[in-house]
């Protein structure tokens, strides 16, 4: 089965500021690296060790993981960011006290990026232009599924979101199956650097207003065509791994 897309390490004279708080670095403030996402950050929006697939660390330019590593039973712990960090805790099944918002509000948790952060050292895009995903909001419940627009109000759909998080989606109580039920982001999506490019089920273009699903692997196709791929037993078309 094909390896996992490993993400793109950011050069660090890409940008003077952290992707995730736009805190500008100087002599102080030192630019560090997310591993998972591969994006420049500082320092405190990088606290955090997680343990990652081998195949989707992100790796300075010259460096080289070693066989021990890829192989390995124990998955080795990296430095990942704040919103990295969120989506991986929402994929174990624990929403971190906050459902996925970031402390300071940046994240809603009505966006696609409080799950799954966009990872802008995918395909084409680029750091400044993933920020344009931020702007759609969820169409459904990615722990339930219910669709939001009959839930009420922003106010009421952020509750059900937390809600679904904290009880596991009301009538789920596993983690297990919690985990196995946060595995997309379902959006209507806005003006930004998905605008056409091409769903990988049935390669037609992404257009503005289309439902998307964005999955754990930050793989993102229209929402039909995933809905059917997944409907008859297979996982991701380009990451079979993640979701099996």
């Amino acid at each position: 089965q094909p390896r996992p897309i490993r993400p793109r390490w950011e050069p660090d004279e890409a940008t003077n500021e952290c992707r995730r708080c736009s805190k500008r670095f100087g002599l102080l403030t030192r630019k560090h690296h997310c591993r998972r996402c591969g994006l420049v950050v500082c320092a405190s929006c990088s606290q955090h060790l997680d343990a990652l697939d081998p195949y989707m660390v992100a790796l300075e330019p010259g460096d080289f993981m070693e066989d021990e590593h890829l192989f390995s039973a124990t998955a080795r712990r990296y430095r990942t960011c704040s919103d990295c960090h969120t989506a991986l805790s929402l994929m174990q099944g624990t929403s971190g006290g906050s459902g996925g918002a970031s402390g300071d509000g940046r994240a809603s948790i009505l966006s696609p990026q409080a799950f799954f952060p966009v990872s802008p050292s995918l395909g084409s895009v680029t750091p400044s232009e993933a920020a344009a995903s931020d702007v759609s909001e969820l169409v459904e419940c990615p722990v339930c599924g219910t669709t939001l627009a009959s839930v009420g109000g922003k106010s009421e759909q952020e509750q059900h979101i937390r809600d679904c998080l904290d009880t596991g989606g009301g009538t789920v109580s596993s983690g297990a199956i919690l985990t196995r039920r946060v595995h997309r982001a379902v959006f209507k999506l806005p003006p930004g650097p998905l605008v056409g490019q091409e769903c990988a089920v049935c390669f037609d273009d992404f257009a503005v207003g289309d439902t998307l699903s964005r999955l754990v692997c930050l793989c993102t196709f229209h929402r039909s065509c995933i809905d059917d791929w997944l409907s008859r037993g297979h996982s991701c078309p380009v990451h079979p791994s993640h979701l099996e």
